[in-house]
């Protein structure tokens, strides 16, 4: 079953704070808690020092990363926050390609890893 993660009381916070100032600010712990815990599945995931938490890894025959970000923080295809964008600048230079690095927010996952997986499956067919 879906749970969204407005119903998460410290998200629901961040967004009461972005409404008041117009900005949020990421929660590092619980980000880094989130990508270690997905690089502990993975034994050859490096976690990277990266401005948003990040790993790398193995798909097939070429490097993967993963991201992490706040669920209210900016990612798509033409808006990036620069704390991400520089993530991704550094993963790039790392040799990662662009289409093979999934971005998620922390909540994802910790309650719904299976999608992050799921996001990269098109990548280990196309190895």
């Amino acid at each position: 079953m879906a749970y969204h993660p407005l119903l998460d009381w410290r998200v629901a916070r961040d967004l009461l704070a972005v409404l008041r100032h117009g900005w949020v600010t990421p929660n590092s712990n619980r980000e880094e808690h989130a990508i270690a815990s997905w690089a502990s599945m993975r034994r050859d995931a490096q976690v990277m020092e990266t401005a948003a938490p990040s790993c790398m890894f193995i798909i097939g025959q070429k490097q993967a990363a993963l991201v992490v970000k706040h669920p209210l923080e900016a990612f798509d295809q033409n808006v990036a926050s620069s704390r991400i964008a520089k993530t991704l600048d550094v993963l790039t230079a790392q040799g990662v390609e662009p289409e093979r690095t999934v971005v998620a927010d922390f909540h994802t996952v910790e309650m719904s890893p299976m999608v992050v997986k799921e996001a990269f499956a098109p990548l280990s067919r196309r190895s």
